[in-house]
């Protein structure tokens, strides 16, 4: 909010600011309610399906962009493009140039250019949100979450196997989207999260070292073959081709791009931020030569922070990281104990 006075008593796009500020606000508020609900084990529990519930819905959306959406968008803009391009009609040419606006779509130059690539050559899903960097990571989390499920069911005793279709039937649907995303670092973080949750399995006191061999037998079991089936369809499909590994390179210098104009960005507003929204303008100043891009963000976090809420938003990052880490320190026995009661299995939540 104090970045947000910034833009209204200097200048700069006063509604991006205040409607960003909302939002977060708003996400503020309702982190506080969840945590507030998160206190007692069953709540945990809703809270937990919820999560996983989203990711399912934002995976299906997902699937069904990369299948359906992109051909019929494609089919249209070509279309449309071709009318302009040719002329014609003049009341109908005015309509396209309204709707390509109302959509952002560029006209001419190098923008185009960029805008044909990603809409006639990609098939990554992006859900309800911008990129399918973001997508990538709703669903990393939600994958996340349901291993930890899936994990709890077998210290469940006398269960049953037919609890574990529906929890796999969802495994499967997210994980498949997360591969259709193409998100190297997704499928990074979705690694070390299931490490992490192996590594809490292992922590465990109530289980002897012949135990934990069992478990990690059983988590490969349903963990990781089930990702190498999916990673094997992924390429047998024409999915995941060479490039999603070799271009791995220029995405990171892509990315050292974004971050060098970033930094400009922060020594030129480093109190208190270019303002919620307000990246842009003064990024395209500092923007590199090499960049084709005007984006939108940073692409990092930290660097997000600080360009927009300055020195004050780039600490709360930080001391925010440093609380979560913080706040589960010593507490890796509660992961697995998420979900052991019957009545809290991940199959029932989901139902």
């Amino acid at each position: 909010w104090l970045s947000t006075w910034q833009v209204f008593a200097v200048s700069g796009d006063r509604r991006a600011a205040l409607n960003l500020a909302f939002d977060w606000t708003a996400i503020t508020a309702c982190a506080c309610l969840c945590r507030m609900l998160a206190v007692e084990m069953p709540n945990r529990r809703a809270v937990v399906c919820l999560l996983i519930g989203l990711g399912v819905g934002a995976a299906v959306y997902g699937m069904w962009q990369s299948e359906t959406f992109y051909a019929a968008e494609a089919e249209t803009y070509v279309e449309q493009r071709r009318m302009l391009d040719e002329g014609g009609n003049p009341f109908e040419i005015a309509r396209i140039q309204q709707e390509f606006a109302r959509k952002e779509i560029p006209l001419a130059g190098v923008a185009r250019q960029l805008y044909e690539h990603r809409l006639l050559n990609s098939t990554e899903p992006f859900g309800p949100f911008a990129l399918a960097n973001t997508l990538a990571g709703v669903l990393a989390v939600s994958l996340i979450l349901l291993c930890g499920g899936l994990f709890s069911e077998w210290h469940i005793k006398n269960r049953q196997w037919k609890r574990l279709i529906i929890p796999l039937v969802t495994f499967a649907i997210i994980a498949w989207c997360l591969v259709l995303t193409k998100s190297r670092t997704a499928w990074a973080g979705t690694v070390v999260g299931l490490a992490i949750l192996l590594w809490s399995q292992y922590r465990r006191r109530d289980e002897s070292s012949s135990s934990v061999v069992r478990t990690a037998i059983r988590i490969v079991l349903l963990i990781v073959i089930p990702a190498v089936l999916l990673f094997a369809v992924g390429i047998f499909a024409g999915t995941i081709d060479k490039e999603v590994l070799l271009e791995s390179p220029r995405s990171l210098q892509f990315r050292f791009f974004y971050w060098t104009g970033a930094a400009g960005v922060v020594a030129e507003e480093p109190l208190l931020g270019a303002g919620p929204g307000n990246f842009r303008q003064l990024y395209l100043a500092h923007k590199p030569v090499e960049s084709s891009e005007a984006i939108l963000d940073p692409h990092n976090i930290l660097l997000d922070a600080w360009c927009f809420a300055g020195i004050a938003g780039f600490v709360g990052m930080l001391l925010l990281v440093a609380g979560i880490i913080g706040s589960t320190k010593g507490k890796s026995r509660e992961v697995p104990e998420l979900m052991v009661e019957p009545s809290g299995s991940i199959a029932a939540g989901l139902m």
